[in-house]
């Protein structure tokens, strides 16, 4: 495969180390279009430049990108985030501290006046903590569905994510209903770190954890709900 990827025409020398190649290169930025449009999955080790150098995933590596891609998909997207443009803006990006890993969120609206807002966290990194995700993001989605309040809603989630949990996994999550008409912000927040509410004329406020982690105590979540104006 390292022969394939550093053909003669790309004018590049790679060495192999473990599961990338490092490869060095007299045009980073444009050495990585050209192999990325071949398939091949690419980092910058230190920012694209010239003369750079850049690495190249090879077996498990690469199937790992293929995961980070799969799990992205799972977030909403740019087009997703524009629907909500009317009454809000909103921007969200996650970074993981691994190819994989578990924090997540999610916009819903559950009719025309209410929009979900959902940050949350799987324990652990990596792999193990990117398949609680999946399957916690889409319960989510699913309750929601169905339940529009959002006490039930979350005890419900608790109780799906508990249901089987034999590695003991669980997540933290903060969740919070919008009001567009009236600009009230219900929220309840499941032992995630305190998100920040920052009111234009005054002093920001940490959105305290006010129950338990989701996924550990079947029928004991504890979802008690506060309310904020953001207006």
């Amino acid at each position: 495969w390292s022969s394939d990827v550093c053909s003669s025409d790309l004018g590049v020398a790679c060495t192999g180390v473990a599961n990338f190649l490092t490869v060095t290169v007299a045009d980073a930025q444009e050495t990585a279009a050209a192999l990325m449009q071949r398939g091949v999955i690419v980092r910058p080790l230190n920012g694209f430049g010239a003369p750079d150098k850049i690495r190249i995933a090879i077996g498990s590596d690469a199937d790992m990108a293929s995961a980070a891609l799969i799990q992205q998909s799972f977030l909403p997207n740019a087009h997703h985030l524009n629907n909500f443009k009317k009454y809000l803006d909103i921007s969200a990006r996650m970074r993981s501290a691994r190819q994989v890993g578990g924090d997540f969120y999610d916009f819903l609206y559950i009719d025309d006046n209410h929009l979900i807002i959902i940050i949350g966290d799987i324990c652990g990194k990596g792999v193990s903590a990117s398949l609680f995700m999946a399957a916690s993001i889409t319960t989510i989605r699913l309750v929601f569905k169905e339940e529009k309040n959002l006490n039930s809603a979350v005890k419900r989630i608790n109780n799906f994510l508990c249901y089987d949990n034999t590695s003991s996994m669980f997540a933290t999550a903060l969740f919070g209903i919008y009001n567009v008409k009236s600009g009230s912000f219900e929220y309840c927040n499941c032992g995630h770190n305190p998100p920040i509410f920052s009111p234009k004329n005054d002093q920001p406020v940490k959105l305290l954890a006010s129950g338990r982690p989701l996924g550990l105590f079947d029928n004991q979540v504890e979802s008690h709900l506060r309310q904020i104006g953001w207006r």
